[in-house]
């Protein structure tokens, strides 16, 4: 009797265990449905940005994690990045102190300005300056002053008048204007160019417009025009016209498009670009009338584009055209001619430009064209234009051949273009395959990297477990990019810039 007892009531104890059991995996399985708890992921994130930035083994990483650390403020990195600051690495030393410069606070400005007499590099050293001042401590920046004088190291030199600029100080712009006129060296020159163009002090545009003209060397003049479009104006502009029409360097005036378009200018000179487009013999020539009529906005050079989209025999010029057009809001007129040169033309360079302009338009028969070119396609740089075509076009009928291209494609540039494609897809869709190439142990480190920043840059909440997971990848790159990602999907915190040096 007692026996029986014991036994039914052993049963029954068993049977609640089993129950007990079975409901504590039932929850499990529901904490894990739901994902990681945000608090917990933000945590373990924050001790993999810890353990990169102590890691020498991978200095990219190791700065980029720093970089990361100072921009979030974290408290705990202080001690870190001081040592990251006097590691003797320049790389690191340089982003280590611009992390100690986010992170702010009474210490971090001791950590600089105790560390900076030691300080041998002029770039990390003017760095260690500019950081001072963000964090309201100025009396480092008479030093940046006395080094414009140093005749005996130009990069000296150009790192002081690179801070001087960023760090707003306009009692330096003689000395700036000095060193633009008379130095001896392009590398100081190029760098007073683009501080006088920070400082926006109105003595400096005459300088500035004598450089553009005059100075022998491309880099300062690229200087010279970048800065003046920063100041716009009249005068500016007026300057910046005429040497577009005058400059005969291609770099100089290619860099001049955009520098018009800063400044708001270019109008003056619509009928001399029309006239340079309408010449007929110089394919550069016209290829950059086209672009700078398209970029600058001139509608009455529509008819113009036209024409030459329909009869003229240059194929370069009609694709430049063909862009244009596209700038101007007349994509219908463009998209057959340039379609067809990317189906039919035997020139993989033609081909690859045409594939560079259709990606930027949801046109349906590119988008067909697109997907047999990156199944069957022999050039991979066509591929990987036509990964990033159907990406941009975003119909969800791109998923498939995206995966086929990521899963089976031999190079791996066009699976690295699959995976940024993938990435642009709307919402949602394209998560799963993303999630399975930064698990994948058969992908290369660099997919599994481009799959979490993929995936970091979307911003979808449901992206969390697979870069939670992720930050105990045995590659440095790809913990960074996932811990990038938990921080931004929990708490909202976009570091696509964090990891930017001021450099």
């Amino acid at each position: 009797m007692t026996r029986d007892r014991v036994q039914k009531g052993t049963l029954k104890l068993g049977g609640g265990c089993f129950k007990l059991y079975g409901a504590i995996a039932l929850v499990g399985a529901l904490v894990w449905a739901c994902g990681p708890d945000p608090d917990r992921a933000y945590s373990e994130a924050i001790s993999c940005l810890m353990a990169l930035a102590s890691d020498s083994s991978r200095p990219d990483v190791q700065g980029d994690a720093a970089l990361a650390l100072g921009r979030l403020k974290e408290p705990s990195a202080l001690a870190l990045l001081k040592a990251g600051f006097q590691s003797g690495q320049e790389d690191m030393a340089f982003k280590s102190a611009q992390a100690l410069g986010e992170l702010g606070g009474a210490e971090a400005a001791a950590a600089l300005r105790e560390a900076l007499p030691g300080v041998r590099n002029p770039f990390v050293r003017a760095q260690v300056v500019v950081c001072l001042h963000r964090l309201g401590d100025d009396s480092a920046i008479p030093q940046l002053e006395a080094a414009l004088a140093d005749t005996t190291d130009p990069l000296r030199r150009a790192s002081a008048a690179s801070a001087l600029g960023k760090v707003g100080r306009v009692s330096a712009i003689s000395h700036l204007i000095r060193i633009l006129e008379t130095d001896m060296d392009f590398v100081p020159r190029s760098s007073a160019g683009v501080a006088l163009g920070l400082l926006k002090d109105a003595s400096a545009v005459p300088v500035l417009a004598k450089a553009l003209r005059e100075d022998p060397e491309e880099v300062v003049r690229i200087a010279a025009a970048e800065s003046l479009a920063r100041f716009g104006g009249p005068f500016a502009v007026s300057v910046l016209e005429e040497a577009f029409i005058h400059q005969t360097n291609y770099q100089l005036r290619k860099t001049l498009i955009p520098c018009l378009v800063e400044a708001k200018g270019g109008e003056a000179i619509f009928p001399a670009l029309r006239a340079m487009f309408a010449r007929t013999g110089n394919t550069v020539e016209r290829s950059l009338a086209a672009e700078a009529l398209g970029r600058l906005g001139d509608r009455g050079a529509v008819p113009l584009l036209k024409g030459v989209l329909q009869a003229d025999t240059d194929d370069v010029v009609k694709l430049a055209a063909g862009e244009a057009l596209g700038r101007l809001g007349e994509a219908p007129a463009m998209l057959a001619t340039v379609h067809g040169t990317l189906v039919g033309h035997n020139n993989d360079s033609f081909q690859r430009r045409a594939a560079e302009i259709l990606a930027d338009y949801p046109d349906k028969p590119a988008l067909n064209t697109f997907k047999r070119l990156l199944a069957w396609g022999e050039n991979p740089e066509i591929r990987a234009l036509s990964a990033r075509g159907i990406g941009r076009n975003g119909d969800r009928s791109g998923l498939v051949p995206l995966e086929k291209a990521l899963e089976n494609d031999q190079d791996e540039n066009v699976r690295l273009a699959a995976v940024g494609a993938l990435g642009d897809m709307p919402q949602g869709d394209a998560r799963g395959i993303l999630s399975k190439a930064l698990a994948g142990k058969d992908q290369t480190a660099d997919i599994r990297a481009a799959a979490a920043r993929a995936l970091r840059l979307r911003n979808d909440p449901d992206a969390l477990r697979p870069l939670f997971k992720a930050l105990g990848d045995a590659d440095a790159r790809v913990r960074l990019e996932a811990a990038l990602g938990v921080i931004q999907v929990t708490k909202g915190i976009n570091l696509e810039k964090a990891v930017t040096s001021d450099r």
